[in-house]
């Protein structure tokens, strides 16, 4: 009974015995470039094996499961985020260093054996430094990655405070110029209020009033010439004050009064007097119409140059509304990176 126990216990402990890979190992084992070429596939050919120790845990029939501990060797730099410096600049500390052995914990399944070949499966892989980051290919030609601890990483900072310090000057700037467009435009708005003048009651005037007022005068001064200066007043009063005395004179001078002579010239001053009517006339129209335009064409002149002051504040106004909170971010990011040590 004794012995049985003893066998028991003894075939218990050779099950549970750490195998090493440079060491004796069973056929079901899996050997070393078996477990390389899994372990690389695992981490789709970014790191090797380097060193690792098997215990096996568990046998169920064909099915063996080994714990595993050992280290392996990254192919590339990993860097994780750690802060940033507004929408800028990126600052990354490297977690896993290209040829720099890790430490790795893992379970390890494995089925066939020497004769038959193995299908090998990595889970639960734990590793100090943890996992973190990514691989950043070309990471030292971009300049908004600030690695922690580089060689760049001053003289990268340096650069960064010199862009927060123009960004803080450009916004100083904006606001300066925003204050002038903004009292260019108050000035806009008042040349384009006194352009239209005032009404006759001392009433300031806009573009519909002026129009109104301006036509409203000027049917009035016409109507007012027209009545003062008519063709049928002029011919009556051209007939009684000097063709009617005309005939008359040559009435009593035994002449002939049908002769042609003075109505011909009475026709040729009415044409005369008509046509300066009409001219007079014509001109009053001409000239306020030519009032107007002038008018209307400093208005368009004005609202546009009002229009290019009101989208140059625009502008400015974008470029505030995106660049103060970038600032406030910044001075933000700034703050936990002192508080975090990174910086001083």
């Amino acid at each position: 009974m004794l012995k049985m126990r003893f066998t028991g216990l003894l075939t218990v402990g050779i099950a549970l015995l750490v195998l090493l890979l440079s060491g004796c190992r069973d056929k079901h084992m899996p050997p070393e470039d078996v477990l390389k070429e899994n372990f690389r596939e695992e981490f789709r050919e970014q790191a090797q094996l380097d060193k690792i120790k098997l215990t096996e845990t568990l046998v169920r029939g064909n099915l063996r499961t080994y714990l595993a501990v050992g280290k392996f060797l990254p192919e590339n730099d990993y860097y994780q985020q750690v802060s940033s410096l507004g929408n800028d600049y990126t600052i990354l500390e490297k977690t896993w260093k290209k040829g720099k052995a890790v430490t790795f914990s893992a379970t390890i399944t494995s089925i066939g054996s020497a004769d038959t070949g193995w299908v090998v499966n990595f889970f639960d892989i734990q590793t100090a430094p943890e996992f973190k980051g990514k691989i950043i290919g070309s990471i030292d030609e971009h300049e908004g990655y600030i690695v922690i601890g580089s060689s760049q990483f001053k003289e990268k900072m340096a650069e960064a405070k010199r862009s927060y310090q123009q960004k803080k000057q450009t916004i100083e700037n904006l606001t300066i110029q925003l204050q002038q467009v903004d009292n260019d435009i108050i000035g806009a708005e008042k040349k384009l209020d006194e352009l239209w003048g005032k009404d006759e009651n001392g009433n300031q005037q806009n573009r519909i009033s002026f129009t109104e007022n301006t036509d409203k005068k000027l049917r009035r001064d016409l109507k007012d010439y027209a009545e003062k200066n008519s063709t049928s007043a002029f011919e009556k009063k051209y007939n009684q004050e000097v063709y009617q005395p005309a005939v008359e004179a040559r009435k009593r001078a035994g002449g002939n009064i049908y002769d042609h002579e003075l109505a011909n010239k009475r026709a040729k001053v009415f044409y005369e007097y008509s046509e300066k009517y009409r001219a007079e006339y014509n001109k009053m129209q001409a000239d306020v119409e030519k009032m107007k335009q002038e008018k209307y064409k400093a208005f368009y002149q004005l609202d546009a140059a009002k229009n290019k002051l009101v989208y140059k504040r625009q502008t400015i106004n974008e470029n505030l509304f995106r660049l103060k909170p970038q600032l406030e971010r910044w001075e933000q990011d700034m703050e936990q990176l002192r508080q975090k040590k990174i910086i001083n």
